[in-house]
């Protein structure tokens, strides 16, 4: 919504674009059809949300250097979800922080 006509490829590098175009030109062979914002990393989705100020806000991050801290964190939850490892004892404080993070921008 915050970036119609995909006016976010402006924030992205030639490099992250191209290879979610290399993504989406390989689902699409596969006859896995979806849209080129469904190929960006994680990382990637982050920095286009983190350069647009309204997304900042909402979010609930008052500068990009805590919001950049709150991906690395997700990044590293995902990431241990991801490969099947134990949620370790490091990994419940991220856990407390992110969820009490989410419950503060649903209420408003």
């Amino acid at each position: 919504e915050h970036f119609p006509d995909e006016s976010w490829h402006s924030v992205m590098s030639e490099g992250r674009l191209s290879k979610a175009k290399e993504i989406q030109a390989e689902r699409l062979r596969r006859k896995q059809y979806c849209g080129l914002l469904d190929c960006l990393q994680l990382s990637d989705k982050a920095q286009i949300l983190i350069n647009d100020e309204q997304s900042l806000a909402q979010l609930g991050f008052d500068s990009k250097a805590s919001a950049k801290r709150g991906i690395r964190e997700l990044e590293s939850l995902r990431n241990h979800l991801a490969h099947a490892q134990d949620i370790v004892m490091h990994d419940w404080a991220q856990i407390a922080r992110m969820t009490r993070r989410m419950e503060e921008i649903t209420r408003g």
